[in-house]
């Protein structure tokens, strides 16, 4: 059985032995190995070489799979197992000092002191896993905008740019001017381009999340009301992001990015739109054009639905650089 002495001992005897190990590392994997012989199982009940218990999932507190376990090593174990290194113990005799608080004499309150405790420990877990949950939901946010800006970044705004330095090379006059991108956080891009005869090209891609298309529904019958969420796709693929490419007042596309199960990247589609062929429109309208981020819903959503006031060719998003240029000479004509 491990005591408060036995615990102090074997600890005190592995950091003598290794006098230059890695403290705070230290703290970390000694009640990693603690935890599985007190509690005879894994620690998150998961296999150990994934990463992503150790960094958002806290371990279960040693107390709830070993009752026998006092108040002193279980709040010990949980602040050497602390994500945030700057919450752990600094120093060793941090730990020796709060393991002597488990030989103090028992008194008459001490049942209604260890209830407490119980209940602290508890709140305690809660608050943790609070904060845990709030980093895992930043952090997988992040890793979503930094995929749609990482593709975007790869496959539009860098193949464009290498035309723009070429021309820029090799024209002596007016030169083309294009935004710097480099943050791979941003919440939405927006992309200026100014052409050497003075015209804009602008180049908006929004990313998308199931909070854009909560909608209201309402059950006439049973005269009741709930949140639906429909997330539009294009070829039975998730759109994640989505927006487009304009000269401005002049000819456009849209883009769209979706999501795909094979593949840790999506996939581009580009939407070529121009007047339905039964639809007669008041003034006339340049071709093809973008249609903003208020009717892509729309748009997709009657995508290949005969009769509508919009057409749209799809093609494949390796075609980005024919749609780009076709931009680039009509608007230079």
């Amino acid at each position: 059985n491990l005591t408060a002495s036995s615990l102090n001992a074997l600890s005190y005897r592995f950091i003598v032995s290794r006098p230059l190990v890695n403290f705070h590392r230290f703290i970390v994997s000694r009640p990693l190995v603690n935890f599985h012989f007190i509690s005879y199982e894994g620690i998150f009940r998961l296999h150990f070489y994934r990463i992503t218990p150790h960094i958002f999932q806290n371990p279960s507190s040693p107390n709830t799979v070993n009752s026998g376990l006092s108040h002193t090593l279980t709040q010990i174990i949980n602040k050497m197992l602390e994500k945030n290194i700057n919450s752990r113990y600094k120093n060793w005799d941090q730990i020796k000092n709060d393991i002597l608080i488990n030989d103090q004499p028992v008194s008459g309150v001490s049942p209604i002191v260890d209830n407490l405790l119980n209940l602290q420990i508890v709140s305690d877990d809660k608050l943790r896993e609070l904060k845990l949950n709030q980093e895992k939901e930043k952090n997988e946010h992040l890793s979503f905008l930094k995929k749609i800006n990482y593709q975007f970044k790869t496959d539009v705004y860098d193949p464009i740019k290498v035309i723009i330095d070429e021309f820029n090379n090799k024209h002596t006059g007016n030169k083309f001017r294009i935004d710097s991108f480099e943050n791979l956080t941003e919440k939405q891009i927006n992309i200026k381009i100014s052409l050497p005869n003075s015209k804009n090209m602008d180049i908006r891609i929004r990313p998308l999340y199931d909070k854009d298309f909560e909608r209201i529904v309402e059950d006439r019958f049973f005269e009741t009301k709930r949140k639906q969420v429909i997330r539009p796709k294009i070829n039975n693929q998730l759109i994640i992001a989505w927006g487009f490419i304009e000269i401005l007042d002049s000819i456009g596309f849209n883009l769209l990015l979706v999501e795909q199960e094979d593949n840790l990247y999506g996939k581009w589609y580009i939407l070529k739109n121009r007047v339905g062929a039964f639809y007669q429109a008041n003034e006339r309208i340049v071709e093809p054009f973008a249609v903003d981020f208020n009717g892509l819903e729309d748009l997709v959503n009657k995508l290949n639905v005969s009769l509508t006031k919009i057409e749209s060719e799809v093609l494949e998003g390796d075609k980005i650089i024919e749609v780009v240029n076709e931009l680039l000479v009509r608007s230079m004509l």
